[in-house]
């Protein structure tokens, strides 16, 4: 109806003016050719209004009927109003045409979806368009409840129909052109996508992407995705440590602490929140080592790049070269007897034991019974835990399994 309104409105309006030309024309033909042009029109509406008087009331019409339709559709709703004042009164997306073969795109509910951009945050895909009325398409990929989720190996996923929780779970927001509303939409079931991205130096994941609702949703995407696996920032191949980002100081005091401390296998996770308009900065965090976590700080400052200038890493290297002395004297001169004499601080730990009769096991230690035997517990392969009792006298063999 709105349509039909403002096509009526402009159909008429050019007719009327064509009418108010041709009405000066044959009257003389200098005014038929003075019309055209605005200021003319006025004065020869003035100086011969009986010959414009019935051009000029249809044209009236047509200004209202074109005013009226143009008021409906701003009111009602107001972007098809933008994109017709854009002169975009027939797309539904983005002004540019369909991309290459291979570029990332499909349809979302009927409507085209261009991908313009993407970006993986926190375990989170990002798929969005761009659009001149600022109404693109987004999808969001939840990947947090994909088993064994490797991005730096690459990033590979695929979900069928019928497969069962968990699952990714897809939110897709969209603008509705006939409602006038935008829209969202969760996923957690009933679809298809095949994810394999390949990892590619420093951090790009590259590969095809392919996702398919069911079919009267009328949705599916497919395409090559290139995408990066991290926020981090790379001059060549080295990360750019001059750029501001939570991430790039994460990988900064990363790599710092296992140079430093001289372990490869540490995880540091920061507990403070950044704010990098602050130099020099504190950052607090905890560093998780052979499963025990020590409390770390850090002072980094910036010139060209941040840099750390304080840290209390040596007195954690302390505590780990302390630990491992303890521990390598403890498992010198561990045996049997020592195990029987001192069993409370040996409690929970791992053994792996040799009985007489050439059975052999590992378990966790549990203590003493009331004869003096020692507990075991194992974990079965089917699920489930086992305890048993062996007296010293079965034992031909005791390895404590100590953390080196």
């Amino acid at each position: 109806m709105v349509a039909m309104l403002i096509l009526a409105g402009i159909f008429v309006f050019l007719l009327s003016w064509l009418w108010l030309i041709w009405r000066a024309f044959i009257f003389k033909p200098f005014w038929g050719l003075a019309v055209v042009m605005p200021p003319f029109i006025v004065i020869f509406l003035l100086l011969h209004w009986r010959r414009a008087v019935l051009p000029l009331i249809s044209l009236f019409v047509g200004a209202g009927l074109l005013a009226a339709g143009s008021y409906q559709l701003a009111t009602e709703q107001p972007e098809k109003w933008q994109k017709l004042m854009a002169w975009n009164w027939f797309a539904t997306g983005d002004a540019q045409a369909w991309g290459g073969e291979g570029q990332l795109q499909g349809s979302i509910f009927g409507q085209r979806f261009l991908v313009h951009s993407a970006e993986i945050d926190e375990n989170v895909l990002y798929l969005r368009e761009k659009t001149t009325d600022g109404f693109g398409a987004q999808l969001k990929i939840n990947l947090l409840n994909t088993p064994n989720l490797q991005q730096q190996a690459g990033l590979f996923v695929d979900v069928l129909p019928d497969d069962q929780q968990p699952l990714p779970h897809i939110e897709i927001v969209w603008y509705d052109y006939e409602r006038g509303q935008r829209l969202k939409k969760q996923i957690t079931s009933d679809y298809t996508m095949h994810i394999a991205l390949k990892s590619e130096p420093p951090n790009q994941l590259v590969g095809d992407f392919y996702l398919a609702l069911a079919t009267p949703q009328h949705t599916q995407v497919s395409g090559v995705l290139q995408v990066n696996s991290d926020k981090l920032r790379y001059q060549g191949t080295q990360v750019d440590l001059s750029y501001d980002h939570a991430q790039t100081i994460d990988y900064l005091l990363h790599n710092y602490s296992r140079s430093l401390l001289e372990v490869d296998n540490l995880h540091f996770k920061r507990t403070s929140k950044l704010d990098m308009f602050s130099v020099p900065l504190s950052v607090q965090g905890q560093l998780l080592i052979a499963n025990k976590s020590f409390p770390v700080q850090f002072t980094l400052t910036k010139d060209q790049r941040w840099q750390v200038v304080d840290s209390n890493l040596a007195a954690i290297a302390q505590q780990l070269a302390a630990r491992d002395s303890i521990q390598v004297e403890q498992a010198e001169e561990f045996s049997l007897a020592h195990l029987l004499a001192n069993f409370n601080g040996y409690l929970n730990q791992e053994m792996q034991v040799k009985t007489i009769n050439r059975h052999n096991f590992t378990g966790y230690f549990q203590g003493l019974n009331a004869e003096g035997g020692l507990i075991f517990k194992r974990s079965m392969h089917k699920g489930g835990e086992v305890t048993f009792q062996l007296q010293p006298d079965e034992i031909e063999e005791i390895m404590w399994m100590s953390e080196q």
